[in-house]
C-alpha cells in the first residue's frame, strides 16, 4: 500500500494520505474518502487493498529468432 493508492475501508473506496512510521503500534494509515471529506486514521489490519493490475509484474516478449528457410 502507498501513498495515493486507493482502498477499501468500511465497503467504501479512499485515498491512502498518510502513514504512521512503523515504530508505532497498532500501524495506523491516514485515508481520505474518495469524494472528499475529512481524513480519517484507520488501524492497516482494517483496511483491504482492493486488486491492482497496474502494479502486476511486467513481462515482456521474448523475441523468437525467425529461421531462415
Amino acid at each position: 500500500m502507498f501513498i495515493g493508492d486507493t482502498v477499501i475501508y468500511d465497503g467504501q473506496a479512499h485515498t491512502v494520505v498518510g502513514f504512521t512510521p512503523m515504530s508505532v503500534t497498532p500501524a495506523e494509515s491516514e485515508l481520505r474518502p474518495l469524494g472528499g471529506g475529512e481524513s480519517l486514521w484507520i488501524d492497516r489490519q482494517l483496511v483491504k487493498e482492493p486488486l491492482a493490475p497496474e502494479r502486476a509484474a511486467l513481462r515482456l516478449p521474448h523475441k523468437r529468432k525467425r529461421h531462415k528457410n
